[in-house]
């Protein structure tokens, strides 16, 4: 329903008005009426009027006046002029406030039912280009978001990116500014999760017993509040989710600044007990060492990883809190040290065991000689490397097997050997996984699907037919051939379909510019992007937003 105030210095006119038309069936109700214009513009003070049916001869205001008024104050409302007066000079004043309607007294019924209903569809027009505008604004900020975790969640997990990619995608979700700050990564999470982290000593059986704990049905809630939180503090803090970890949320801190990182400790304890309040369970908070530059974000994300893990641990244990060394979750990474897990993993995922043991034998004997913190934090960043690696292949059972590692047993490995032998077992027990599954995939037409999979979620990336064919494990010039052959489609051919799949849906769902839509989507420029686009459609980017308005615009259900 649509509110309409009835001004006229007449009673009788007013009432007249009222019986001449079915408000209800039109969609419309008389909410307020006036006996002049001076009047009337109070009543419009209050809000609440959508359309103003108004005389023009009134004492105190009359209606020219009144017209005016209401467009420098009101020009959101509608209005339709009655008078008796066949006087250009309101006519003239009605054209120039953009009145709606010009009717004459007396005025018919369907006249005026006609002038009203028009007057309707107008409102309702502007209310569907309300929504629609609303919608698109959501759709944008939420594909923004995600966009912009993934990339940070692309940096902490180390895979490549060309500085050039690397800089442009920075400035876009305007992280280019935190490069040279110091920023400390803080992990938080509803704790109580008891064996969903699991060691290696407890089986697959048991954990499929494991009874659902309250924080995993409140883990929506929770994220909610923490994505909330991170919009009231984007300028000090960010908030991601890594899907690795669904049951945790982490903040990006400004560490430069100290009333910057004062006021975010503030929210933070805030955000802390809002959800304790609201959720019923307190959630616990881990923080990792402050580091600088995005080479060294990962030091700062296992950090955070690690010391929540401690805290859970502690009080899940609380005789671990005298076991663990102080220091151990926020001890920095020696800037001269190499971190090989990625190349450990790469070694694993292509089934070289004997390079794999060779890499981790040489990283724990160098971690071991450093120091004890040290060497139990290097242990630590390799588990996590490795389930980050079972997260990145899907194994089945990875949900129910999950590859961390309890602190109490890494705090009691007292040397190399041990560690040696501790993590080989869980690497071997990965290694088998995806043997497994390398059997189940082995002919190269589960081979390419894996690699289509791959492209359409990397698509906005930097992709070489290289880098993808030694992921699969084949030679570039027969993962070339192979994949057209099993595609029907050439390797570039693919990436950019799949490129133009996302542009399309942004063309036709956000306002984005066609330099933004170029840099979201992987193309290298909208001049590329729009010369691809017009020879695979055979039009311009912008006329295929246009039709798609236009298509959209006649689809909306008629008034």
């Amino acid at each position: 329903m649509y509110t309409v105030m009835l001004v006229d210095d007449e009673p009788e006119i007013i009432q007249g008005l009222k019986l001449k038309v079915d408000w209800e069936r039109i969609g419309l109700t008389v909410a307020a009426e006036a006996s002049n214009g001076r009047q009337a513009i109070e009543r419009l003070e209050q809000g609440s009027v959508d359309i103003v049916v108004t005389d023009m001869n009134m004492p105190l205001m009359n209606g020219v006046e009144f017209l005016e008024q209401c467009r420098s104050r009101f020009p959101e409302i509608l209005i339709i002029v009655i008078t008796g007066y066949e006087d250009f000079q309101y006519a003239r004043a009605a054209i120039r406030s953009h009145a709606r309607d010009y009717l004459l007294k007396p005025v018919a019924r369907d006249e005026l039912a006609l002038s009203l209903e028009k007057v309707k569809k107008e409102l309702d027009r502007k209310r569907s280009d309300r929504q629609q505008q609303g919608e698109q604004e959501w759709r944008l900020s939420r594909y923004y978001e995600e966009m912009k975790e993934n990339f940070i969640v692309h940096l902490i997990k180390d895979r490549f990116t060309p500085d050039r990619q690397l800089a442009e995608r920075s400035r876009l979700f305007h992280l280019d500014t935190w490069e040279d700050r110091r920023i400390s990564f803080v992990t938080l999470g509803l704790g109580e999760r008891g064996q969903s982290l699991l060691s290696l000593s407890l089986s697959r059986e048991q954990d499929h017993s494991r009874p659902q704990r309250p924080a995993d049905q409140l883990r929506l809630p929770f994220e909610l509040l923490c994505r909330e939180w991170g919009q009231r503090t984007e300028q000090a803090a960010t908030v991601f989710r890594d899907a690795a970890y669904p049951e945790l949320m982490h903040v990006m801190i400004d560490d430069q600044d100290e009333s910057v990182r004062r006021e975010a400790s503030l929210q933070l304890g805030e955000l802390i007990g809002l959800t304790e309040q609201l959720v019923g369970i307190r959630p616990l908070l881990g923080q990792g060492p402050s580091v600088q530059g995005m080479a060294c974000w990962k030091d700062g994300y296992i950090g955070a990883l690690l010391d929540w893990n401690l805290q859970e641990k502690q009080q899940l244990h609380g005789s671990l809190a005298n076991q663990i060394p102080a220091g151990t979750a926020g001890t920095d990474y020696p800037q001269s040290m190499r971190d090989r897990t990625q190349e450990m993993n790469l070694c694993l995922a292509k089934g070289d065991s004997e390079a794999y043991d060779r890499l981790l034998q040489a990283e724990l004997e160098q971690a071991f000689r450093i120091s004890r913190p040290y060497f139990a934090k290097t242990i630590f960043r390799i588990c996590i490397g490795l389930e980050h690696l079972a997260h990145e292949h899907r194994l089945a059972s990875y949900e129910h097997d999950r590859l961390w590692i309890r602190p109490e047993l890494v705090l009691g490995l007292r040397g190399t050997e041990e560690a040696f032998a501790f993590i080989r077992e869980i690497a071997s027990k990965l290694h088998r996984q995806l043997q497994t599954q390398s059997a189940e995939t082995s002919d190269d037409g589960s081979r390419i699907r894996q690699a289509q999979h791959w492209i359409d979620e990397n698509y906005m990336y930097d992709l070489s037919l290289t880098d993808i064919a030694e992921r699969f494990n084949y030679h570039p010039s027969y993962f070339s051939e192979l994949f057209k052959n099993r595609t029907g489609q050439t390797f570039i051919g693919y990436v950019t379909e799949a490129r133009m799949k996302q542009a399309m849906h942004l063309l036709r769902h956000t306002e984005l510019n066609l330099w933004d839509i170029a840099e979201l989507t992987g193309f290298s420029n909208a001049s590329y992007f729009s010369s691809k686009f017009k020879k695979l459609h055979g039009i311009a980017p912008s006329e295929y937003r246009q039709r798609q308005s236009e298509k959209n615009d006649s689809a909306l259900p008629k008034k």
